[in-house]
């Protein structure tokens, strides 16, 4: 899955030929084999994280060992969000550099 995050005032995001315009804190959760098209401004170097990542849960089981499950939805994906971008690029900023 990835994790798309804008921090652009301008530019655009093109997911299987859906138009969605980049504002900070736009989020947008990819799942695999969807076609993502980004485009931002002549210039313009910064203003889109994409983090890859995989979703699990973990299961505890009577044994007391954790049992740990690939998950092949997640909350929200496929639909482009719009969060506090006080709150998100703060966020992932430190995971970029972490």
């Amino acid at each position: 899955m990835m994790l798309i995050v804008s921090d652009s005032t301008d530019g655009r995001l093109i997911i299987n030929g859906q138009y969605y315009p980049l504002r900070p804190g736009t989020v947008f959760i990819g799942r695999p084999g969807q076609l993502i098209e980004v485009g931002l401004p002549k210039g313009v170097e910064d203003g889109i994280y994409i983090l890859r990542f995989h979703a699990a849960a973990i299961l505890q089981t009577e044994s007391d060992e954790a049992n740990i499950q690939h998950v092949n939805s997640f909350p929200g994906e496929g639909e482009a969000m719009h969060l506090a971008v006080s709150t998100v690029i703060p966020l992932v900023k430190m995971i970029t550099t972490h």
